[in-house]
């Protein structure tokens, strides 16, 4: 982008006053040769023909002449023109300090806080390694990835690093390693995250394009999205499943039961009432049964009174082609004052916890039941 906006303006920039003598003497100007000329521009087109501009010395008015080579006048460009040119290495440079592709990363390894977690990529799925092995939340890990793929840095500070507790990188906050393929070939980068002061926070790279190491700077609010626990990245369904997999669906809600069956990949809807239903909307209910999830545990006490479990305002089983139970949701009582609907799952009954889902998933389960009956 910054090559690209340093090119459109030398493009859309115009002379301000010509100077066509003759005889005109560059040197004068500053024009001469390469060591005498303050400024040399080349660029060079997609045929190979090269255009040079040559940026001089400062007339009475703080404007600059300037000399495209191979044409015999002189003019003046304003100061503006030589400022814009005027651009270090840093500035040009690629500010993404992360190179790898999302969907070629194969695990990584992160501290955060009192957090150290391992994470696998296992075929299309993540495995969460350490603390302790669980499956991983693909969606926020991925936009996890691209989060530390998107952060930007603003400066170089050091390259190579030497003064890494100045920027409190000698105990940093977060520090990621992540693994790829590029090329074929295994890839290997760190990156750490050390103090911030005011608005501006400090970073270190290990392992950058070019095999260096740098200290930078960059946005200190970015440090926010960085920061994710084990909590944060582990998958929270409330049951686990294939869609094609379920050939039989029972949910009580609305002091009714609606009872589901498959048979030759077409849905039948058998109580409370025998009808065909849209095969397409059944999948797409199921789908939603897939993706219910809940956000915070609320209760590790097997006695499930007070949350509404035992008389359930929504239940939900699912059975496979065998009739064999895939699993069983139960949802309790709304809390107002906190938002969420408690629920258990058959699937995470052996920790005997109580789980919050936010209400409007279940809300659009009823919403997508309602539907398909009418």
């Amino acid at each position: 982008d910054e090559v690209q906006n340093i090119l459109n303006f030398v493009n859309d920039s115009k002379a301000l006053k010509f100077f066509d003598d003759a005889d005109i003497n560059l040197e004068e100007y500053g024009l001469g040769g390469d060591d005498n000329s303050s400024m040399t521009f080349l660029a060079i087109n997609k045929e190979g023909k090269t255009s040079i501009l040559k940026i001089g010395n400062v007339d009475d008015k703080g404007n600059f002449y300037a000399n495209i080579e191979g044409l015999p006048w002189v003019f003046t460009v304003k100061e503006a023109v030589k400022n814009r040119l005027s651009f270090s290495v840093d500035k040009l440079m690629e500010k993404v300090i992360f190179e790898y592709v999302v969907d070629d990363v194969t695990g990584f390894s992160l501290s955060s806080g009192n957090d150290k977690i391992e994470c696998e990529r296992k075929n299309k799925s993540w495995k969460l390694v350490k603390p302790k092995e669980t499956l991983g939340d693909k969606v926020t890990i991925e936009n996890f990835l691209w989060d530390f793929k998107d952060l930007k840095f603003a400066k170089v500070l050091e390259r190579p690093s030497k003064n890494l507790s100045k920027y409190g990188l000698d105990n940093p906050t977060i520090s990621i390693t992540v693994e790829y393929l590029k090329d074929k070939k295994k890839k290997k980068m760190k990156v750490m995250i050390g103090k911030a002061e005011g608005e501006t926070g400090y970073g270190y790279s290990q392992g950058f394009t070019d095999g260096g190491d740098f200290i930078f700077s960059f946005p200190a609010k970015k440090i926010e999205n960085l920061t994710s626990t084990f909590f944060d990245l582990k998958d929270k369904s409330l049951l686990r499943f294939e869609v094609d997999d379920v050939e039989y669906v029972k949910i009580d809600w609305d002091s009714a039961t609606y009872e589901f069956n498959k048979k030759k990949k077409k849905w039948k809807m058998i109580s409370p009432e025998k009808k065909n239903i849209d095969s397409s909307d059944m999948k797409y209910i199921i789908d939603t049964v897939r993706e219910l999830a809940y956000f915070k545990v609320i209760s590790n006490n097997k006695d499930k009174g007070g949350f509404g479990i035992e008389k359930p305002t929504m239940k939900i089983v699912l059975k496979d082609k065998d009739k064999k139970e895939i699993g069983e949701i139960k949802f309790g009582k709304v809390d107002i004052e906190e938002n969420y609907i408690s629920a258990i799952s058959s699937f995470l009954k052996k920790s005997k916890e109580i789980y919050a889902v936010e209400p409007n998933l279940v809300d659009d389960l009823g919403s997508e039941l309602n539907d398909l009956i009418e």
